[in-house]
């Protein structure tokens, strides 16, 4: 898997929505999170990812895939919690409740138009999006990302399968670089390369 991200502009109607639904994946990992909590100290039972589905499950306040989503966030915080149990960590990270803030993206798992992807973003309860596609795509993707940064502004990550492997030249020589302001890199041979 290798991923993409790119800069979204997304118009004041849709940064509103990405930011209401962002904030709907955090109560709703919260909510989940407590059902988890609860059933086991009450009943000593741990529900697994199936039953974290079922309960999400007829969900209106989010697409269905980004409620799964958020149940694999849950179940995999586990998992690592108990990793790190088992490797004897000193810190062992047990999965915490999000408060406002710290829950900052939402997760399309399945890509159900993936040719599009690279031309043309929608995604769903949002719309299409003007996205920055500054290289291009390789691969198959998978899974798709909205994040908000810090800064409040949008990006894109594009998670794709099947991504060729680039070849990497193996001289026989030596070769001097340097790192200048004009250029990225300049080497003894007397090539430029700009910044990627």
């Amino acid at each position: 898997m290798k991923a993409y991200k790119y800069r979204a502009y997304p118009t004041k109607e849709q940064a509103s929505e990405i930011d209401l639904q962002i904030e709907k994946g955090r109560l709703l990992y919260n909510e989940l999170l407590a059902l988890k909590k609860d059933a086991y100290k009450n009943e000593g039972v741990s529900l697994s990812r199936k039953d974290l589905y079922k309960q999400v499950k007829g969900n209106k306040e989010t697409h269905s895939q980004v409620s799964q989503n958020v149940a694999d966030r849950i179940d995999k915080a586990y998992r690592n919690f108990f990793a790190r149990i088992k490797r004897g960590e000193r810190k062992k990270g047990f999965p915490r409740f999000k408060k406002y803030g710290a829950y900052n993206s939402i997760t399309l798992p399945q890509i159900t138009n993936p040719d599009n992807v690279g031309k043309k973003t929608f995604f769903p309860k949002i719309g299409w999006l003007n996205v920055k596609y500054h290289r291009a795509i390789q691969g198959t993707p998978k899974t798709m990302t909205i994040k908000k940064a810090k800064s409040g502004k949008y990006f894109i990550t594009v998670s794709c399968a099947d991504v060729p492997k680039e070849r990497i030249k193996v001289g026989d020589g030596e070769v001097g670089i340097d790192l200048g302001l004009n250029h990225f890199i300049a080497t003894s041979d007397g090539e430029f390369f700009d910044h990627p």
